[in-house]
């Protein structure tokens, strides 16, 4: 069984939050992913299923789930098709990646997609919209510096209210306790998880909406409903659903790489995310080196993460 430690997946503070959670009760691990505008997905993705795999396995009454705002990538302006292409290919890696790797968990860690505007209700679907029109304005009144230039920065002389909805939509998505109607939620609970804790996952990208989730639930906070718990992971401070330069996409041939030269192609950010994905795929679940300073590998170091590199390449050349 492949193991892999909170130590290289969670923060410090996290892992103390999640370290402190009932060892019986409880929760599902949740994540977010966006949607690539373009027609392909970054193999770096599969490094933002880790944080998740390593929850689920320290918390034995536990599910991961990994949403896909495929319909918020269509609200966009994003291409339909695209949209729906990418969002097939991120199920099938994700289930596909824990098959292959984490076989124990193949029924511990579920995809969902979200809900879709056109088979609800029209009075539940105007409920959303009003809901959503008032967390805008309690961003509004208090305009927070950082949340403001945020925004500003993705008005493209539009009306500020526009990137302020896919700001507080994310409220929605990771079913905050700003309603005590779960039908206005944007994405749902897993079945027999329905009512259990949920603790939101994400990356440093997350941090910024995490601002706005607070200051939303602070002003709208349902009576008697505890705030979701929030896990931060270091990887992913470049959102990995949306490629980047030097990254590698699913269909992109990495036969010619070994280990070393495909991680000193790489950005510092990139490689700390290929890096964590590799150590995931090898077979030595002792295996760590994240504390080391890359001149300080071994030569045993490199051939246990090459082993983990080939395993992931022959992985991927099933897609």
């Amino acid at each position: 069984m492949n193991q892999i430690s909170t130590e290289n997946t969670l923060r410090r503070k996290s892992r103390n939050r999640l370290n402190n959670e009932p060892s019986d009760g409880e929760i599902v691990f949740s994540s977010g992913i966006g949607v690539n505008h373009e027609p392909e997905v970054p193999v770096r993705f599969l490094s933002y299923l880790l944080p998740i795999i390593s929850a689920v396995q320290a918390q034995r009454r536990s599910i991961g789930q990994v949403y896909i705002a495929d319909k918020g990538a269509v609200r966009i302006g994003q291409n339909p098709e695209t949209v729906e292409q990418n969002t097939r290919l991120t199920e099938n890696l994700t289930r596909a990646f824990i098959e292959e790797f984490f076989p124990e968990l193949d029924e511990k860690i579920v995809t969902a997609r979200e809900k879709d505007e056109t088979k609800e209700a029209e009075e539940v679907v105007n409920s959303r919209r009003q809901l959503i029109s008032r967390m805008i304005d309690i961003i509004l009144k208090h305009k927070k510096p950082a949340i403001m230039r945020f925004a500003e920065r993705r008005q493209n002389g539009g009306d500020i209210r526009t990137p302020l909805k896919y700001m507080v939509e994310h409220g929605l998505y990771m079913r905050d306790p700003v309603t005590d109607d779960q039908r206005l939620f944007l994405v749902e609970n897993p079945p027999g998880f329905e009512n259990s804790k949920i603790a939101m996952i994400g990356g440093p990208s997350e941090e910024i909406f995490y601002e706005v989730r607070r200051k939303i639930m602070r002003e709208m906070g349902v009576l008697g409903q505890q705030p979701n718990l929030q896990l931060f992971s270091d990887i992913g401070g470049l959102p990995p659903y949306y490629s980047k330069k030097s990254d590698i996409v699913i269909g992109q041939s990495i036969e010619k790489y070994d280990v070393k030269n495909f991680l000193d192609g790489l950005n510092r950010q990139l490689q700390y995310d290929y890096l964590i994905l590799i150590i995931s795929c090898t077979e030595n679940p002792d295996f760590d080196i994240m504390t080391k300073e890359e001149s300080e590998y071994t030569d045993k170091d490199y051939q246990t993460l090459q082993s983990g590199f080939d395993r992931l390449k022959s992985f991927l050349k099933q897609f």
